[in-house]
């Protein structure tokens, strides 16, 4: 039986997107861009992160909302979603940064994804990678056919900034698994996609698949976000400074001399 929590979120995810978000949970995504921006600018200055720019609505609006028990899986150790998902920046800024591989993330998935099932803690595994443009998800297909047969509660996140090729050919191969594409740079769709395959991953146990693409039009999400916010009426400035000015409180605390890591 769903609890109270879950037929809240089924509520705010709705029925085929059209979804309902309070201003309260716009301010909340709206927060989780620019901090994520804000702290991938940083470590890119530092020299901790070299990949490509305007990436973060996707994380943004999928970990938002994770449960306490829900395990998250990021190609990176400092990826401003371990952030989202509670983990201190004086802590996350002492990680490890080499990044996993996919398929080691993936099988990682797998086994979170059991033990949750074994635990019955109604968790469910939010794991995200990409592929090479000469790379097909066939590569994976042992792990999805697991997923699968095993009903483990995994929502896969492919970043696919090219658009993937083979799609449909995924889509034959397990067509118990619900497929999604949504773009990329759209913040408040691809909250809407996550809502209601979060939900549905967690009701059913079955797995899903979100393809993260870029479409045309504005490529920063926050920019894009921001003109969406200032036609509903809301105080997207304001916001937006008073983001910036606590992140970078934060940074500057995180890394006093006393305790810099990255000194």
């Amino acid at each position: 039986m769903s609890s109270s929590r879950q037929k809240s979120a089924a509520a705010i995810a709705g029925k085929n997107g059209h979804s309902l978000i309070s201003d309260e949970k716009f301010r909340a995504l709206y927060d989780a861009l620019l901090e994520g921006q804000l702290l991938h600018e940083q470590l890119r200055t530092q020299g901790l992160r070299n990949d490509s720019l305007h990436r973060e609505a996707g994380p943004a609006a999928l970990v938002l909302d994770l449960r306490k028990e829900d395990t998250l899986l990021m190609p990176s150790p400092v990826h401003f979603a371990h952030r989202l998902k509670g983990t201190k920046l004086p802590a996350l800024l002492q990680q490890d940064t080499t990044a996993s591989n996919a398929e080691d993330r993936l099988a990682d998935a797998i086994r979170a994804a059991v033990l949750h099932q074994v635990r019955g803690d109604n968790g469910i595994v939010l794991v995200f990678f990409e592929l090479d443009q000469a790379e097909s998800l066939a590569r994976f297909h042992a792990l999805f056919t697991a997923a699968v047969g095993g009903r483990l509660p995994i929502v896969f996140v492919l970043e696919s900034p090219a658009g993937f090729a083979d799609s449909a050919a995924f889509r034959e191969a397990h067509r118990e698994m619900a497929y999604i594409t949504v773009d990329a740079h759209d913040l408040v769709a691809v909250y809407r996609v996550a809502q209601e395959s979060i939900v549905r991953v967690r009701e059913s146990a079955t797995p899903a698949l979100i393809e993260l693409v870029t479409v045309e039009g504005l490529s920063d999400p926050a920019e894009k976000f921001h003109i969406y916010l200032q036609r509903k009426g809301l105080p997207a400035s304001r916001w937006k400074m008073t983001a910036k000015r606590r992140f970078e409180k934060e940074w500057h605390s995180a890394c006093l001399p006393q305790g810099n890591p990255l000194a």
